[in-house]
């Protein structure tokens, strides 16, 4: 086919496509900030101090419909509009990159969304911009708040790493844990409770041999369930305001859920960590 439409001869190397995909995809990057500018489109940021290349980091910078799209966003939603690479990101060097990409398009976006990094809010702040947090990330902090000095949660994990290390090129390695990431591990942990309430739930079928070996796991049965009670929770929500954006009635609405189904039914640590900033805010709004 691509013979007989460009006439480049009867095959072509991977090495070729891979050239041909990178030069697209670098094209379509340099173009990026014209297109918006040609639009006229209403944009915002997404700011990110992402992965780590050797002994730099990558500052990536994406521009996204301001006004909530009706769904949560997709990749064609999304324009590539700033990679930039150096060792560290502080505040006024992420600052200068926004203006360096703002300069470019034209006008400046109606706010930015990232996460809670101290270097990323100030650099929005520098720059006078509004600046929401990423709500997979203010998530993970009210759990790392809840549970992260947790004696039974640390305990729990602590064995998972155990058996992984002790089990891994074995024939029970069919059932240990999936890897705890070091980093944001509080916006992380669902995948490995899923795999824990999924053990729990099959842990009879198992041999003998191999409930030995996983014993913690329905020692520490009622921290399970309630996790799978706030990965519920926590799923809902975040399902919610990705599909139909953060307003005042789907606030309201997410509310009355989470005061129906997951505070006064359960005496969880979460459900105690939130009365005890609700008290605080209310002390503060007082005085």
């Amino acid at each position: 086919m691509l013979n007989e439409e460009y006439g480049i001869g009867k095959t072509v190397s991977h090495q070729t496509i891979s050239d041909w995909v990178k030069t697209a995809g670098l094209a379509m990057y340099r173009e990026a900030r014209g297109g918006i500018k040609t639009s006229g489109m209403r944009y915002a940021l997404i700011i990110d101090e992402s992965i780590t290349i050797g002994s730099q980091k990558l500052l990536l910078i994406l521009a996204v419909p301001a006004g909530h799209p009706g769904h949560a966003l997709r990749h064609e939603d999304v324009i590539v509009v700033g990679i930039f690479v150096a060792k560290s990101w502080k505040a006024e060097d992420v600052s200068k990159k926004i203006n360096e990409v703002t300069d470019e398009i034209g006008y400046g976006p109606e706010y930015v969304l990232s996460d809670n990094g101290h270097n990323l809010v100030k650099a929005a702040a520098d720059q006078e911009l509004p600046h929401h947090k990423d709500i997979g990330h203010t998530f993970g902090l009210f759990l790392e708040d809840a549970y992260g000095d947790d004696a039974a949660f640390n305990e729990f994990r602590e064995m998972m790493g155990k058996v992984r290390l002790k089990y891994h090129l074995t024939p029970k390695a069919y059932l240990l844990p999936p890897n705890q990431r070091s980093m944001a591990r509080f916006m992380n942990l669902f995948n490995w409770v899923d795999w824990a309430v999924r053990l729990l739930c099959n842990f009879q079928s198992l041999s003998e041999e191999e409930r030995l070996a996983f014993s913690f796991v329905p020692a520490h049965k009622d921290l399970l369930m309630e996790l799978g009670c706030v990965m519920e929770c926590y799923t809902y929500v975040l399902q919610r305001v990705k599909n139909e954006g953060l307003s005042i009635k789907v606030c309201k609405e997410l509310r009355d859920y989470i005061v129906k189904n997951h505070i006064y039914p359960h005496n969880t640590r979460l459900t105690k960590n939130f009365h005890k900033k609700l008290q605080k805010t209310q002390k503060n709004t007082k005085r």
